[in-house]
């Protein structure tokens, strides 16, 4: 999404008078099936990767501040969702993320979020944050949140417990 579309979306909302007092954002896509609220107004992008497995599609929402938050929705391919098992998807994705974000896990548990399967994450980054994960599995639909933070964590509650997946 274009800068000049968020400005416009976030403009029409003030115009609807839909825009939360206290500067939660709801992020809503019919064609991922799910909602979640962010701390703000969130940029939007889109990837496409080739694995062993074959191509996963991706899309992003993400705030960065003091606090970063991103949600990300993965569609995997039909190989990885044969012969790879649901735990060891998460748990595969879960080492990945942290990897990625140059950190070392703390802990990480499964869980059932939403009513599917899903795992829990606590990790630190290089640059000192604690950062908060859920992963969860919806069919073909791997949701990833993350909330990578300086402080006490003060929303994180309302962020992951706002995920509606259908």
């Amino acid at each position: 999404m274009s800068l000049g579309a968020l400005v416009a979306g976030a403009a029409g909302l003030l115009v609807a008078g839909a825009v939360p007092s206290d500067g939660w954002f709801p992020v809503r896509s019919e064609a991922d099936r799910f909602a979640v609220v962010l701390p703000g107004v969130a940029t939007e992008s889109t990837d496409t990767h080739w694995t062993l497995a074959g191509r996963v599609r991706s899309r992003t929402w993400e705030i960065r501040g003091a606090d970063d938050y991103r949600v990300t929705v993965h569609r995997l391919p039909v190989l990885a969702r044969t012969f790879i098992s649901e735990a060891g998807l998460l748990a595969r994705a879960g080492r990945d993320m942290v990897a990625d974000q140059e950190g070392m896990e703390l802990s990480g548990a499964p869980a059932h979020l939403a009513g599917h399967p899903a795992r829990v994450l606590t990790w630190r980054s290089r640059d000192g944050r604690t950062g908060d994960a859920r992963l969860v599995l919806a069919g073909d639909r791997l949701f990833i949140l993350v909330a990578l933070r300086s402080g006490n964590g003060v929303g994180l509650e309302r962020f992951f417990g706002s995920l509606e997946v259908w």
